[in-house]
């Protein structure tokens, strides 16, 4: 009986405790609180529950009534007072009520009706839980043939290991691995992490096949969130190289749209307009004709006899979309050749649109630079009902029907451009081999851009070859690239005030010349001598030599000079006729060059500010620290120069720190004993010398010198 009532009052105490603990409504910590923020109408969640989301619907309500302090009312910590003249029961039932509400509009409404007469949020809370908290065997089912059928496909790195992340920690969620105390849960844990990384390597592109092989032979086999780590640093290497093949220059840059671009102009709209399946996450289908889910029988192409598409949606057909591992910036062959041959010619539109590349504004651009009487109407019908078999090497009828002719008296030049990348004529008849048609656009200097059509061949003379020629159909004028010249024939041009000379580096002979014309080089297609410029340059003046070459240096100096600066013993050694003949007397005269290249750095010229009275200006400088100590412990030392003496004081320091009272002991020590002051300190940007306040005090103007320089 006594035991009985120690634990009655015992307990009574408690109670006590707590309900003055959760009467303070103006603590933060009080579960009881209720902000101005909180109102019946809060969603806590975005997503609602459906009964198929039980897992992650949880576990994001009990986040969030956890960040609002409001946990302990599901999970039965507090509990309802029992007597209504409890001072909390009030409390209780407010904040029931409130969370009540809450769980409710967090609930979708076939699922609310079941607890619309429910009034305790705990009572809720576990109704929710019998009914929907239970191993759901065919989600699991689900979530593991999905694991077992995603790939990278055409998604980033990153888009693709977050589906595999979702699908692992909702599988964890409906499949939890069972914790145990021994030491086999970290055995289980480490063959849960190679699981995942094998699974996330086997759905990635073939392109990451040599960065796979690398971690599947390391032992032990990296973390998920390493190797996850891996294969993003090699696509943005793989992003890295392929940019660093696509041409896009400042001037002239070559820029192709893409396929895509042009068979689908908006694609957003198009986007919204398609249909979306939530299973595979591609548009097209629905759900419910997914084929990936079983729902009907996968389709099968009748080109390439694969299942998954359809011919109208192929890609060895019609093209890899931007973005796919076997996308490229220019359409192959087969392609061009497949659509010529599947597709009858019917009219000038399919022919400029889906085969050429060329627009309707593109062709009427070729036809408008065309003379009057090349070629009739009824010769272009005739041409474009012929059937289209000279598609398939690129090039096309209809500016096969017509050449491009330029009267003698007004000729199209040929202009020699330093700020052109590629060489670019305006008629296709320049062109000795058309490679293939292209629909690239060019960009002008001014930011407009014009279409190019064809890409090929032009051999301007027996010795200079044009390769990847672009025809600008808009230009009234060619170029020719210095840097593709340069580059692909291995010649260099030299430019001179009234003509520009291209000179083989090989054999070191002209192959070619161009003349200025209104204030630019034009090329001139005619025969060169080899020697054309050395006659040219032996035209010049011979008073116009190098100064290292003059006539006032000795023969000695002369060669020199030529051999690069070597020393006497070096020049004594060589045995050649030419130059042993020459340097029998070595000169005394020493060289001005050769001191001065073995300078790391040009002198400082003479500081031209220089002090009147001692202490007028005062340098100092700290060095340090010394890898090894002084008996007495010291690493720095501080040196104080005075600019009118020339007098030094040296002091030693045991740290960085004492430089500030050194500097202050020295300037008392000038006063004191010399009767000057410090008027200016000049020192380098160490922080050791940031003393504005001693400064200020003592009226002395602080300087530092530039960074790397005494």
């Amino acid at each position: 009986m006594k035991a009985s009532l120690e634990d009655q009052s015992s307990s009574n105490t408690n109670y006590t405790q707590n309900a003055n603990q959760y009467l303070n409504l103006h603590s933060h910590n009080n579960p009881f609180r209720l902000d101005t923020g909180n109102n019946p109408a809060i969603i806590l969640v975005t997503d609602l529950l459906t009964g198929d989301n039980y897992a992650t619907w949880s576990r994001a309500m009990r986040r969030a009534l956890r960040a609002k302090n409001k946990l302990a009312f599901i999970i039965g910590t507090i509990s309802q007072p029992t007597d209504q003249e409890d001072p909390l029961f009030d409390l209780f039932e407010r904040c029931n009520d409130m969370m009540v509400s809450w769980l409710q509009n967090s609930i979708s409404n076939s699922i609310r009706s079941g607890i619309a007469f429910v009034d305790s949020a705990r009572d809720v809370w576990l109704d929710l839980q019998d009914r929907f908290s239970h191993r759901n065997g065919p989600r699991i089912y689900q979530l593991r043939k999905s694991l077992a059928n995603l790939s990278q496909e055409t998604d980033p790195v990153s888009v693709y290991y977050g589906k595999l992340k979702t699908f692992w920690d909702e599988t964890l969620i409906y499949d939890p691995i069972p914790s145990c105390s021994c030491g086999t849960m970290k055995t289980i844990s480490e063959r849960y992490q190679r699981d995942c990384v094998f699974q996330f390597l086997m759905g990635l592109n073939d392109s990451y096949s040599p960065i796979r092989d690398q971690i599947m032979l390391l032992d032990p086999i990296p973390t998920i969130t390493r190797v996850f780590s891996i294969i993003q640093q090699q696509e943005r290497q793989h992003q890295l190289t392929s940019n660093s093949t696509q041409h896009d220059a400042l001037a002239f840059a070559i820029r192709k749209p893409s396929s895509f671009t042009t068979k689908f102009p908006s694609h957003s709209k198009y986007k919204k307009e398609r249909t979306y399946c939530t299973h595979c996450k591609i548009t097209g289908h629905t759900l419910e004709t997914c084929f990936k889910v079983g729902n009907t029988e996968a389709p099968i192409c009748s080109h390439c006899n694969f299942t998954g598409h359809t011919v109208e949606k192929c890609y060895k057909l019609h093209g890899y979309p931007p973005g796919h591992k076997l996308f490229t910036k220019s359409r192959s062959s087969h392609v061009l050749a497949a659509q010529s041959i599947s597709t009858p010619a019917t009219n000038i539109a399919d022919i400029s649109d889906t085969r050429i590349g060329l627009t309707k504004d593109q062709y009427n651009q070729l036809m408008a630079l065309l003379p009057p009487g090349t070629s009739t109407t009824a010769q272009t019908s005739s041409r474009l009902h012929t059937p289209l078999t000279s598609h398939i090497s690129g090039i096309s009828y209809c500016l096969n029907a017509h050449t491009h002719t330029t009267s003698s008296s007004h000729p199209i030049p040929w202009i020699i451009d330093t700020g052109a990348t590629d060489h670019m004529v305006c008629c296709p008849s320049f062109f000795t081999t058309i490679v293939s048609t292209a629909s690239h656009s060019v960009a002008l200097p001014n930011g407009t851009h014009v279409p190019a059509t064809h890409t090929g061949t032009i051999q301007l003379t027996p010795s200079i070859c044009l390769t990847q020629v672009l025809c600008v159909p808009s230009f009234t004028f060619n170029l020719i690239s210095v840097k593709k010249l340069t580059t692909n024939l291995t010649c260099s041009i030299i430019f001179l005030s009234n003509l520009c000379v291209i000179q083989d580096l090989f054999s070191w002979t002209t192959i070619g010349k161009g003349e200025v014309r209104n204030g630019l080089y034009h090329f001139v297609n005619t025969n060169v001598s080899p020697s054309l410029l050395a006659n040219t340059l032996s035209q010049f003046s011979t008073s116009s030599v190098a100064a290292s070459v003059s006539q006032h240096h000795t023969t000695t100096n002369l060669w020199h000079c030529r051999l690069g600066h070597p020393s006497s013993p070096v020049m004594s050694l060589i045995l050649d006729p030419v130059v042993k003949n020459n340097i029998s007397n070595i000169s005394k005269q020493p060289c001005y060059v050769c001191p001065l290249a073995k300078f790391h750095r040009l002198p400082f010229s003479y500081s031209k500010q220089l002090a009147s009275q001692p202490f007028e200006i005062v340098h100092c400088d700290l060095w340090g620290p010394c890898s090894m100590p002084s008996y007495d412990g010291f690493k720095y030392f501080l040196t104080l120069v005075d600019s009118f003496t020339r007098s030094t004081w040296l002091y030693l320091l045991p740290t960085k720190a004492d430089t500030k009272h050194t500097i202050e002991s020295f300037a008392n020590l000038v006063e004191n004993q010399f009767n000057y002051r410090i008027k200016i300190l000049r020192s380098d940007n160490g922080g050791e010398f940031h003393m504005k306040d001693f400064f200020h005090t003592k009226g002395i103007i602080h300087q530092t010198t530039c960074v790397e320089t005494p």
